[in-house]
Formats: structure tokens, C-alpha cells, sequence
């Protein structure tokens, strides 16, 4: 039974939230079968111990519901399934309650097809007035109009009327933004994607988007993701088209969900770290100002938490701006908010490599041996942190060991992705070689400048770079 779908869900259900489900179970409406109540009154007490092995076994499940029934493997199954379903239908239902607008239009449906005028105007006028005042202009709040416009419409066939439909026009205007918001942000995701992970992706719109001019201009969203569209589409984009982006969110923040908010965040953090990696240097200070900018506003938190690699990226921009004092401030305060079981390991690769940047490599040591590689790319960035710890101390014994067993661990890793192995091991071979060739050896070190430029990927480019500049000194 541990391993079933049932008990994957029960495990995602939060303290808080089990009350609800008993009573969910336990009403008669959705459930009149005692037994299965039972179940879930049986697994609400396995959550309060974290869910033990022995208690799961599907044989004790049974004698702690039927003590004097001999163990019916069928019919426990049975009972699993229907818990299992009405368990998915309490999520279905709480999703439904957390989006009150769509709640609200369901009641208003049933009304105008019950034919309920008098509730059916009441309750419209309520609907109406909500939409009006909200600020929102994203796409849901386009998709809701276009949906409230359908009942209208709905009702206002029920009438029998042969008369002017007016309806049918809003419908048609709410579906017309809907559509052009939802085919932009949908071309964004995708241009995005080609760019980070090299995807090929075919925008199919009856005539793709140009201008501004060509999207419909109810509210500043829609012109603030054609100018997004632009900036992903252009080869090279002139910066000033990003300032204009980056200025525009401010300006739209409360006309979107903080969900969609969110992802025009990381729009722009992708665009600066595309722009970094191109050797566009400048881009280094903007995107800081957009993860502090983020950070105060919360637009970086999902569902209260930082994600480790945005931690690890804020850390490692800060760092390479040298802004030590304001890095170590963020590890402080930010910490507590990333994930509870990759916690640690952020914190001490993260503080590892604060030392490293000051030079501090005892320090730095100190805390990579407390690192667990909860995750793969810790264990990776560990060792590469550490080839680059005994480089600078020019300890020959300790990094020609760790060359050697580093490359047998690239080689059998598979839960490394290939791209990033082979970046790895590019820069293995670089720092390898740079490691046995003497600052005196000119004609070498060009050898490796012309390798490091020759080797499209390769970690640690601009690091091995600098590294041979100093060689050369």
C-alpha cells in the first residue's frame, strides 16, 4: 500500500487541510460507505508519525478497519479506489473554492438555465460589479468576460427574444483579447525556451505579430508582452528595448495574478543571464537590481519559498560583482526560505563559495566538507570548486588526484545530463592542462587561450580566461 496511488496523494495533504477532507469523506452527499471513512480516519493518524512502513502494509490496514473480518484483498482495493477518487475530488473542489469567480459563474449558469430571473439579475449585477473593480487585466480576467458573456448569451436565447444580441459582441471582443494575450505569452514561453534549452518551436498564428500596434490595447498588458515578443524575436536586441520592458512591469503588477507577475520575472532574469553569457557584462548589475527589486516584492517567492538555484544564482551574480557584504546579508536572511530538505546544502555550498571569492580557502574548505549533495549539481559544483581551490593554493598532489578521479566520475555519472557533462569534462581537460604548463611557456599558454575560445562547451570560460592572463603575468 505505500507505494500506491493513494497513499502518494494522502501525503501531500497539509495538516491543515485534514479536517476538511474527514469531512468531506464523511459527508453523506459524497460518500456512504462507513469503511471508507474508516481508511481515511486510519491514515490521518499514520500522517501525525510520518507515515511508518509497518502500519501501511496492507494487512495491517485491513485488521485496524475489520478486526474480526478475515483480510479481503479485493475488497480493500475497492475501498482504496473510492477513497483514492473522493480524495481527488476534495483537491477538485478546493481548487474550485480557491478560484471564487468560476464558482460564482457556475451558480449564475445554473440560474439562467433554470430560468430564476430575479436571482439570475441579482446575481449578475454582483458578477459584474466584481470584474469592473478588480484591476486585474491578464488573461484571466479576459477569459472570465468572455465566459460571463456566454451565459448572458445563454440566457438571452432562453427568452426567445428575436431581437438585436449584444452578447455576442462581447463575446466576441473578450475572446479577441484572450486569444492575441494568451497566443503572445504562449510565443514568449516558446522563443524562451529556444533560447535556454536550443528548442525548435513553430509559432503558428494566422499573421505573427509585429508591431505593438497589432495587439489589442485594452490595458498595458498586451502591449507589455508584444514588447517581450520583440525582445525574444531580435537577434540582437537593442537594449533599450529591455529597459522598456523592465519598465513596464511596475505599471501592470497589480492588473496580474501573482502567478503570471512571477513568470515576467524570470522572463527578464533569463534574458539578462542569456545576455551575460553572450559577454554582454553590463547586464550583471540590471539583473541584480531585478532579483532585489524581486525579492522585496515577494514576485520571486513561490508559494513562500525560494527556489535553490535562484538562491545559487543571486549568489553567484553577487559574487562576481563583488558584492561580498550584500551577499552575506541575503544568505542570512534568505536561507530560512528556501526548501526544508535542500536547506543545508544550499547553505553550505552557497557559504563555501562566498569564502572562495575572498580568497579565504581554508574557510571555503571547511564548509564544502559539510555539504551532503543532496542534489547532482552540488556534488559537481563541489569538486569543480575544489579543483579551483587547490589550482590557486598550487597543491600538484591534491588537484592531480582530483583531476583523475574526477574524470572517472564524469564518465560514470548517468544521472548527469550531457551537455553539462561534457562542460565538466571540457573544463577539466582546460584546467588540467593550464595546471602542467609554466608561466614561462608563452607559445603554450596560447595554445590554451586558443583552446578555451576553440571550445564552445565549456564551464568556467571567463575564470579559465582570467586564469590564464595571470599565468601570463
Amino acid at each position: 500500500m505505500e507505494n500506491s496511488k493513494l497513499i502518494d496523494l494522502i501525503k501531500t495533504i497539509k495538516t491543515d487541510e485534514w479536517k476538511q477532507l474527514l469531512d468531506f469523506i464523511d459527508s453523506p452527499y459524497f460518500n456512504k460507505n462507513t469503511a471508507v471513512s474508516k481508511l481515511g480516519g486510519y491514515l490521518h493518524e499514520l500522517s501525525k508519525k510520518n507515515y511508518p512502513a509497518r502500519p501501511l502494509q496492507r494487512e495491517v490496514v485491513w485488521a485496524a478497519i475489520f478486526p474480526q473480518v478475515a483480510y479481503d484483498q479485493k475488497e480493500l482495493a475497492y475501498l482504496m479506489s473510492s477513497l483514492l477518487k473522493l480524495s481527488e475530488r476534495f483537491l477538485g473542489q478546493k481548487l474550485l473554492e480557491s478560484k471564487a469567480i468560476h464558482l460564482e459563474l457556475y451558480k449564475l449558469e445554473a440560474l439562467a438555465t433554470r430560468k430564476l430571473d430575479k436571482s439570475y439579475r441579482q446575481y449578475l449585477r454582483k458578477i459584474q460589479q466584481g470584474i469592473q473593480q478588480s484591476p486585474l487585466r491578464d488573461r484571466e480576467h479576459f477569459r472570465i468576460r468572455h465566459w460571463l458573456a456566454e451565459i448572458e448569451d445563454h440566457y438571452f436565447n432562453l427568452q426567445n427574444l428575436r431581437q438585436y444580441n449584444p452578447h455576442l459582441v462581447t463575446q466576441n471582443q473578450a475572446l479577441d483579447h484572450y486569444f492575441h494575450l494568451s497566443k503572445i505569452r504562449l510565443f514568449c514561453n516558446m522563443l524562451n525556451q529556444q533560447k535556454i534549452l536550443g528548442s525548435s518551436y513553430e509559432l503558428s498564428w494566422p499573421s505573427a505579430p509585429k508591431k505593438t500596434g497589432q495587439i489589442p490595447a485594452e490595458s498595458t498588458v498586451n502591449n507589455t508582452y508584444a514588447c517581450l515578443y520583440q525582445l525574444l524575436m531580435a537577434a540582437d536586441a537593442p537594449k533599450a528595448l529591455f529597459n522598456q520592458f523592465r519598465s513596464s512591469l511596475p505599471h501592470i503588477q497589480d492588473q496580474l495574478s501573482n502567478q503570471e507577475l512571477i513568470s515576467l520575472y524570470f522572463f527578464s532574469i533569463n534574458y539578462c543571464l542569456l545576455e551575460i553569457n553572450k559577454g554582454n557584462r553590463e547586464y550583471a548589475t540590471q539583473l541584480l537590481v531585478i532579483y532585489e527589486d524581486g525579492l522585496q516584492s515577494g514576485n520571486l517567492l513561490i508559494n513562500g519559498e525560494l527556489s535553490p538555484w535562484i538562491y545559487k544564482n543571486i549568489v553567484k551574480l553577487g559574487l562576481g560583482l563583488k558584492k561580498f557584504q550584500w551577499i552575506e546579508n541575503f544568505i542570512q536572511q534568505y536561507t530560512s526560505q528556501l526548501p526544508a530538505n535542500q536547506r543545508h546544502d544550499a547553505w553550505h555550498f552557497n557559504l563555501a563559495d562566498w569564502h572562495y571569492h575572498q580568497q579565504a580557502y581554508d574557510e571555503a574548505l571547511e564548509w564544502l566538507n559539510k555539504v551532503e549533495f543532496s542534489d547532482i549539481f552540488y556534488k559537481h559544483g563541489a569538486k569543480i570548486m575544489l579543483l579551483k581551490i587547490y589550482y590557486a593554493n598550487d597543491a600538484t598532489e591534491a588537484f592531480l588526484s582530483l583531476v583523475t578521479s574526477y574524470k572517472i566520475l564524469l564518465t560514470r555519472d548517468k544521472a548527469l545530463p550531457e551537455d553539462t557533462r561534457t562542460n565538466y569534462q571540457n573544463f577539466v581537460r582546460i584546467i588540467d592542462r593550464l595546471f602542467k604548463t609554466s608561466p614561462t611557456d608563452t607559445p603554450g599558454l596560447e595554445k590554451v587561450t586558443a583552446l578555451i575560445q576553440g571550445t564552445k562547451k565549456l564551464a568556467e570560460q571567463r575564470w579559465l580566461q582570467q586564469q590564464v592572463t595571470l599565468r601570463k603575468r
